[in-house]
């Protein structure tokens, strides 16, 4: 019942009695759905039969060959061929599942348990499991006997992330015909698939501390150290970024994608900087690595930095600058730091393609001093020839070198912060006091305008207080100087009132009694001087400044009646003035002038009481 494919069963044969064409026999099974699929011809004119493979049930089976010449017309015979299959077939361990699937995660160890292979009957017969394939790596190990596929190496998802493994489970046999016999067949076979899965591990820093030696006169973001870590995992898992713990951005900084450290301000600072760097992935549960930098800042001067000159593109130079570096070093014999590489003064901050490149230097010497630049552009000098061959190297092509002067360095930002700073209050102060002087300026303008204003007023208008000899008011009269451009200013010193029933009496002894109208001529120098009129000024000047005197005035000392008696008696207090001092201008003590601007009409209503008071000879 068991047979391989080409198992032969018997020959046929059949005889013609022609010759030639006629004579010639083939030999062909009729068609049978249950028996001719199992069974072929090999050769159609020898009738050899052969199997197929295994044949589908023991006991006798009924196979009818026919055999036909090659006439013409062509004639055949059949004959039926009864074959006896016995039952020849091994026992066939039988698994319950054909295809499994099982998901491990990575990083589990060595002897972990994958899968537990099991047939469903073994009829008391030992089973032998074997692999067929899928482990060529050797990253499994299968116990024959029990069936237990363990691991044989700790899985790694990066490196192998699924497997697939064909298992045989066969009757254990003793003898090499039995082994001939046993094969492999549906029943025994399981295909087992074994997916790795990923598990976030940590990242790991290539060294546990790292250190680096710069001096201070290094710019903004000038490259101190690169520190690197590693992370097995893919994805988010492993992509790292870098920072310093504890924010220190001070002096320092770090590129969150590369880890190179850099430069933020180190300027008139030394000393040694401890930095720890962290690097985290990104995946769920995120897993930190650290480490420690140490850098140490040796302090420098900007006038110690020298330039050097390349006839080289600044891309080019930019590229191979660790190349030059190493030159520079080898054959000046000092440690030396590029602290700027840029193509002209005006275009530091661009990369234009000239085919001139200034590179700013500095030097140390093993003693971590700086070398002063008259040294280090002396010591350029004696090995140019030397420099250049190195740097030919480099860059493969003619070079040459010179030595150029540092830019000075420019002003600190605190520096330029405090100069505008300064510039701002100074400008702010100048505002104010310009402000100030306006506003006084202003003030003394509308102040001489309200003053002329109230003297042209005044000027032409009779004393209503001052009474003549002969009782009446007296009018004051305007001095003819005072038509020749000048303005003067007439101010009441010790006025009195009249006493008595009888006003004829009483009459008011200017000179005597100091009782006068004193007439002050206003004098501005400065007006003087700008309308260029000086001695006009001085000429116009004829009354004689006399002592003034404050004297206080209420309207309600003024009688309205003849018998009523004063309410209040005006005291003259002198005050002497500096007669050697130029009279600037006229001070008014409580002086009230009562004006009226009213039509005529009501002028004269408003008249009538002082008429009763000073006589009839008082109207204005």
């Amino acid at each position: 019942m068991v047979n391989p494919v080409g198992a032969p069963v018997l020959t046929v044969s059949a005889t013609d009695c022609d010759q030639g064409q006629n004579g010639l026999i083939e030999y062909y099974i009729l068609p049978d759905p249950t028996v001719s699929p199992f069974f072929l011809i090999e050769d159609l004119s020898e009738g050899k039969i052969i199997t197929t493979g295994n044949l589908s049930r023991s006991g006798e089976m009924y196979l009818t060959v026919m055999a036909k010449d090659k006439g013409s017309p062509p004639l055949n015979g059949t004959a039926v061929v009864t074959l006896s299959v016995f039952d020849n077939r091994p026992f066939v361990p039988h698994f319950n599942r054909s295809e499994i699937s099982v998901s491990v995660s990575e990083n589990t160890g060595v002897d972990y348990l994958i899968y537990d292979f099991a047939v469903v009957e073994t009829s008391g017969k030992p089973i032998d499991y074997t692999v067929v394939s899928g482990n060529e790596r050797s990253h499994f190990r299968l116990d024959p006997e029990s069936g237990e596929l363990r691991t044989a190496v700790n899985l790694d998802y990066e490196e192998v992330s699924q497997y697939v493994i064909l298992i045989q489970a066969n009757k254990r046999v003793s003898s090499a015909a039995e082994v001939q016999r046993s094969g492999l067949f549906a029943e025994n076979a399981a295909m087992l698939t074994i997916s790795v899965q990923d598990v976030n591990e940590e990242p790991v820093f290539s060294s546990h501390s790292y250190s680096a030696r710069i001096p201070s006169s290094v710019p903004y973001k000038y490259p101190v150290i690169t520190v690197q870590a590693t992370d097995p995992d893919s994805g988010d898992n492993g992509r790292l970024l870098y920072s310093l713990v504890r924010g220190q951005t001070n002096e320092f900084d770090i590129n969150e994608n590369t880890g190179q450290i850099f430069t933020v301000s180190v300027a008139g600072k030394a000393g040694t900087f401890y930095l720890e760097v962290q690097a985290a992935d990104q995946g769920a549960r995120r897993l930190i690595a650290w480490t420690t930098v140490n850098v140490t800042v040796d302090s420098s001067s900007s006038s110690n930095i020298v330039m050097l000159v390349l006839n080289q593109k600044i891309n080019v130079v930019e590229r191979k600058s660790v190349e030059v570096q190493r030159v520079l070093e080898d054959k000046l014999g000092w440690n030396v730091y590029m602290l700027n590489i840029y193509s002209k003064e005006s275009d530091r901050n661009s990369r234009n393609s000239t085919d001139k490149t200034q590179v700013d230097i500095i030097a140390f010497d093993e003693a971590h001093q700086e070398v002063p630049a008259e040294d280090v552009k002396r010591k350029l000098r004696e090995q140019k020839g030397d420099i250049e061959l190195g740097l030919e190297e480099v860059f493969s092509a003619s070079v040459s070198t010179t030595v150029g002067e540092a830019p000075a360095a420019p002003a600190s930002p605190e520096l330029v912060a405090a100069i505008v700073l300064g510039v701002l209050l100074a400008s702010t102060f100048i505002a104010f006091l310009a402000y100030v002087l306006l506003d006084l300026k202003r003030k003394r303008k509308y102040g001489k305008e309200d003053l002329i204003k109230k003297v042209e007023i005044v000027d032409g208008i009779d004393n209503p207080w001052a009474d003549d000899k002969n009782g009446g008011l007296k009018s004051l009269e305007k001095p003819e100087h005072m038509n020749n451009g000048r303005t003067e200013m007439m101010s009441f010193d010790n006025l009195e009132s009249t006493r008595g029933d009888d006003a004829e009496k009483d009459e008011i002894q200017a000179p005597e009694k100091d009782n006068y109208l004193e007439t002050v001529l206003l004098d501005y120098k400065g007006e003087s001087e700008e309308n260029g009129a000086p001695e006009k000024a001085a000429e116009s000047r004829n009354v004689e400044v006399q002592p003034t005197t404050r004297s206080t005035t209420e309207q309600d000392s003024f009688l309205t009646d003849r018998n009523q008696k004063p309410a209040l008696s005006l005291t003259p207090h002198p005050t002497l003035s500096d007669p050697e001092k130029e009279l600037k201008g006229v001070k008014f003590s409580e002086v009230a002038v009562i004006l009226d601007t009213e039509p005529e009409d009501d002028e004269s209503e408003d008249n009538e009481p002082e008429d009763d008071e000073f006589g009839d000879d008082g109207s204005l």
